[in-house]
């Protein structure tokens, strides 16, 4: 994938369609919510495949930009608690990603 360098006047703001750093990049297919264990996993699942196949240079030299960030909270209430009182405790964390980027 190559990087493309867009040269706007003032306002133009990054669509998130483009890679920001380095030489590789995830894409989503679909729009939904990614958790945050989700997020982790695929962290980690990157790291792995990138230790294999580098033979552990990745290791010493590879760095990797997570830009997306679980900031909505899931909440939930125990079940057989009465109507009222509030929202639940946040379960977990949520991030929206959209189409294509």
């Amino acid at each position: 994938m190559e990087k493309h360098l867009v040269i706007c006047s003032r306002g133009c703001k990054p669509d998130g369609t483009q890679l920001g750093f380095g030489r590789y990049g995830t894409k989503s297919l679909r729009a939904g919510h990614l958790s945050y264990r989700a997020i982790e996993a695929a962290r980690r699942a990157i790291i792995g495949q990138f230790n294999r196949t580098m033979n552990g240079k990745f290791r010493r030299n590879g760095k990797i930009w997570v830009r997306l960030l679980a900031d909505l909270p899931i909440t939930g209430k125990p079940t057989e608690v009465r109507m009222g009182r509030g929202k639940g405790n946040p379960t977990g964390w949520i991030a929206r990603v959209s189409t294509g980027r």
